[in-house]
């Protein structure tokens, strides 16, 4: 999977909105939607509710791993450790699910 997919999945269910991702993310909402949308189609499984939204179960159980996954892709890629530091605190961020109950699939 794309780590840029992850990161945005991550940033809509730590915010609880497609709208504030997409500002964090400097994207546009429609962008956040399909971003969050290809995974799930490839993994047919629903990460993210979509109103409100907030983590499924199978999106909170995604969010235990999307900090050490994204940190370990950086350094597999050998980027400046600087850069790591940056995204290691935005990665934490993204870890928690921000409290967010989650739900089943069948609430879209």
């Amino acid at each position: 999977m794309d780590p840029r997919l992850l990161r945005t999945i991550s940033a809509v269910i730590t915010h609880g909105s497609f709208s504030y991702a997409a500002r964090e993310l400097g994207y546009t909402q429609s962008a956040v939607s399909q971003q969050t949308a290809s995974p799930e189609e490839e993994m047919g499984i629903e990460l993210a509710c979509r109103r409100p939204a907030g983590p499924t179960e199978a999106g909170a159980r995604l969010m235990v791993h999307v900090a050490s996954v994204l940190l370990r892709i950086r350094r597999t890629r050998g980027g400046p450790e600087s850069e790591g530091q940056n995204h290691q605190a935005a990665d934490r961020r993204h870890l928690s699910t921000g409290g967010h109950r989650t739900r089943t699939a069948d609430h879209r």
